[in-house]
């Protein structure tokens, strides 16, 4: 098979055509989506970074922390650092695991 502008020439030309116009025909009659269609939004993969963040945010709720003490537990257990966001991967992961080792608080009853 050779290319001569892009083109595609050679025996398999013409079984190549025919496939793309099959393809075309069967999603036009089925209304498949196709992979390339523009509209589709693409595929966001969640980095490791962004599940570490979920997760902290998870934990912090738990927890019951609002922003500013999530702020003073990094500025005092991470260097001056006060927002998750400085945190490396490594600094982050240690951090969820705080978090998740801290007990969850029992809440007063009182209604006494």
């Amino acid at each position: 098979m050779s290319h001569k502008d892009g083109r595609i020439t050679g025996d398999k030309a013409i079984y190549k055509c025919v496939t793309g116009a099959i393809k075309y025909a069967v999603r036009a009659m089925f209304l498949l989506p196709s992979e390339d269609d523009p509209e589709r939004p693409p595929k966001v993969i969640p980095t490791v970074s962004n599940l570490l963040m979920d997760a902290t945010t998870t934990e912090l709720k738990r927890l019951g922390w609002g922003k500013e003490k999530g702020k003073m537990y990094l500025s005092e257990n991470f260097g001056g650092k006060t927002a998750r966001s400085q945190l490396t991967e490594v600094e982050l992961t240690q951090f969820f695991n705080q978090l998740k080792a801290m007990p969850t608080p029992v809440l007063q009853d009182t209604r006494a």
